[in-house]
C-alpha cells in the first residue's frame, strides 16, 4: 500500500454542497484531526432530488472516476466513503475500473453508510477485484431503503428505482468472507450513522477498520 491514502466521500441525495457544516464537512475535519500527515480527505459534493438523481448519475460517476484515477495514477492508496446514494456512486467507478479501456485502478476499501446501491453490482466488483475490502454500515430497519426496495420493483423500468443493500450487509458478507464486512446496527435509520452525535463514532469505527486507529 502506498504511504499517501485518500479518503473520498460522498453525499446522498437532499444534501446541499453550500452548507459548511454538513456531515460530509464534519467528516472531512475529523480525518483531519485524526489521521496520520499522509491520510488526506476529499470531498466528493453534489446536489440532487430522489426524482433527478438517475439524470446525471453518469455524469457524476466519470467526475469521481476521473479523480480517483488521479490519485491512483500519482500513486496514491484510494478510499471512499459514502452515504446512502453515494454509495451507487462508488459502485459506478468500481466497476467502471473493471472495464479494459480504463487504466488500473483498486478501491482499497469502501465503507458503504445505508447503501441506496445494488447488491450485484459491489458483488462483481470484489469477484472482479477492484474493491479490496467492502465495508457497510446499514440496518434492517431502515425505512428509505425499505422505500427503495419498493421503488425498485416498480421504477426500475423507467430507470428511478433505488438499491437497498444496506437491508442486507451480512447476506453480501457471508458471500465473501474477509473481503466484505458487515456493521450493521437495526435499531439504527437511514441518518443514524452521520448524524450530529453518532459521526465521530462512525468515522472512528472506519478508521479502526482501516487499520489507522487502535481498536
Amino acid at each position: 500500500m502506498s504511504r499517501r491514502v485518500v479518503y473520498f466521500i460522498l453525499n446522498g441525495i437532499h444534501t446541499n454542497p453550500a452548507q459548511t457544516d454538513g456531515w460530509v464537512d464534519e467528516a472531512a475535519t475529523l480525518l483531519n484531526r485524526q489521521t496520520p500527515d499522509y491520510v488526506k480527505p476529499e470531498k466528493f459534493e453534489y446536489y440532487t432530488t430522489a426524482l433527478t438523481r438517475r439524470l446525471f448519475q453518469a455524469r457524476r460517476a466519470e467526475k469521481l472516476l476521473h479523480k480517483a484515477l488521479g490519485y491512483a495514477e500519482d500513486g496514491w492508496t484510494v478510499r471512499m466513503i459514502g452515504h446512502s446514494n453515494g454509495c451507487d456512486l462508488i459502485a459506478r467507478v468500481a466497476l467502471a475500473a473493471t472495464r479494459k479501456e480504463i487504466p488500473t485502478l483498486r478501491l482499497d476499501s469502501v465503507h458503504l453508510i445505508s447503501p441506496a446501491a445494488e447488491d450485484a453490482d459491489f458483488a462483481q466488483a470484489v469477484q472482479c477485484g477492484a474493491i479490496r475490502r467492502v465495508h457497510i454500515y446499514g440496518s434492517e430497519n431502515d425505512k428509505a431503503l425499505q422505500a427503495a426496495g419498493l421503488s425498485a420493483k416498480l421504477l426500475n423500468f423507467v430507470g428511478l428505482g433505488f438499491g437497498s443493500l444496506g437491508l442486507r450487509g451480512k447476506a453480501l458478507a457471508d458471500r465473501f468472507p474477509g473481503r466484505v464486512f458487515d456493521h450493521s446496527r437495526h435499531h439504527y435509520g437511514h441518518s443514524t450513522w452521520i448524524g450530529g452525535l453518532a459521526l465521530p463514532g462512525t468515522v472512528r469505527e472506519i478508521l479502526q477498520h482501516d487499520d489507522l486507529l487502535p481498536a
